[in-house]
């Protein structure tokens, strides 16, 4: 980890460097914390990774000097890697998006539904009313009726 910060991650977001070396079977925030207490490296106020210079040039050199291929490789592989990570990341996202979109279009049409039926549960109202208006017309005119026959009964009488 040391070497992949003095060669790569100088400048880089301390989440990137632990998720790469996550991704790459380390324990990569245990490790970090390490170097940290250590104080081997340094985190920024934007939660970027520094090092003193000389510690930098130091595992620069025994990277250069020893051949020792860092777990990530070579500087272009851990291009590539970053590129590969960030693409995952990016199409996860856009799935997640798309996810939302999606229940987002779901609920406005659950909401239109709703809308619908509450106009249609209204207009049932306003019915029932007319109905129960009917109704109580409906009595009268029957209670009308049956004066008019008594009526008509006793003046045959």
């Amino acid at each position: 980890m040391f070497l992949d910060i003095a060669c790569v991650f100088i400048g880089e977001s301390t989440d990137t460097a632990i998720r790469i070396w996550r991704g790459s079977g380390w324990r990569g925030l245990l490790g970090f914390q390490s170097l940290l207490e250590k104080q081997l490296v340094e985190v920024d106020s934007e939660n970027c990774i520094n090092m003193h210079d000389h510690l930098k040039d130091l595992g620069k050199n025994i990277a250069k000097e020893t051949g020792l291929r860092r777990p990530l490789g070579p500087l272009t592989d851990n291009n590539a890697c970053l590129m590969q990570n960030s693409s995952s990341v990016i199409t996860e996202l856009r799935r997640k998006i798309d996810d939302l979109l999606q229940q987002s279009s779901a609920i406005t049409e659950l909401r239109e539904n709703i809308d619908d039926l509450l106009q249609q549960s209204s207009a049932i109202t306003e019915l029932q009313v007319e109905i129960d208006g009917l109704v109580q017309q409906s009595s009268v005119i029957t209670r009308l009726r049956e004066n008019i026959d008594g009526l008509v009964q006793q003046s045959s009488v």
